[in-house]
């Protein structure tokens, strides 16, 4: 089975598995900023920078989630 992002969110969110949404960004301090306030959210310090097509990118906190089932 493929899945896009997308759909794996909305599975995900469906089961009650936490999903973080990106933070669009546009210039290197606001993406700097972006992990400075998903670092804090989330007491991670792995963050991923998307790329977009358009000269925006999305700044992304990997969650790891332990003991759950879905």
């Amino acid at each position: 089975m493929n899945l896009h992002e997308y759909q794996a969110k909305e599975l995900l969110k469906k089961y009650n598995v936490p999903v973080q949404e990106g933070i669009p960004v546009d210039t290197p301090e606001a993406a700097a900023e972006a992990y400075k306030q998903l670092k804090v959210q989330f007491g991670n310090e792995f963050a991923v920078v998307k790329p977009r097509s358009t000269p925006v990118a999305v700044v992304k906190v990997r969650l790891e989630v332990q003991n759950s089932v879905v």
